[in-house]
């Protein structure tokens, strides 16, 4: 029974982890293709809508713009423009790599990686709760002939002391 809530467990942070199904809207715009490519700038990390340079200051802004503007007067869908983008600029362009090749370790991974974590922590909650063999005797336990050495030694040096 336990092997199967774990298997059902791993299929569900599987199918977590995989993109979501992308609605594509009839037209995609400038807006929303923009927020999912990076522009590639030398001077910042961000997708082409958060870009913070002036048009003026980034010429790879200006491009990829271009780019979209033309395919989104074209009439291609989304998928089609950001393949577009894919093949002019490579996959680096992409905010969220394909689920597909190696790419694929990037949505399945993290999931894998938390299942993992999730069966590390209970297996070292289960040990860390259990008792010692034996616990009701204890460690505290002493042998009745070291504890009577123990009292005749402490007889010989207590009358010393006075």
């Amino acid at each position: 029974m336990k092997k199967g809530a774990a298997i059902a467990a791993f299929l569900f942070l599987l199918g977590a982890t995989q993109p979501a199904i992308a609605r594509t809207s009839p037209k995609p715009s400038l807006d929303s293709v923009g927020s999912k490519v990076y522009c590639l700038c030398g001077g910042c990390d961000t997708t082409l809508n958060d870009c913070p340079h002036l048009p003026s200051q980034c010429g790879n802004r200006a491009e990829e713009t271009a780019l979209i503007l033309k395919d989104v007067r074209e009439g291609k869908s989304q998928a089609a423009i950001l393949q577009d983008m894919a093949r002019s600029y490579g996959i680096r362009v992409l905010a969220a790599p394909p689920a597909q090749g190696f790419n694929l370790a990037a949505w399945v991974l993290p999931g894998f990686a938390l299942l993992v974590g999730l069966v590390i922590v209970i297996l070292l909650v289960r040990r860390f709760r259990r008792r010692p063999p034996g616990g009701d005797q204890g460690t505290d336990a002493i042998d009745a002939r070291v504890m009577a050495a123990v009292e005749e030694e402490m007889s010989r040096v207590a009358p010393l002391k006075d």
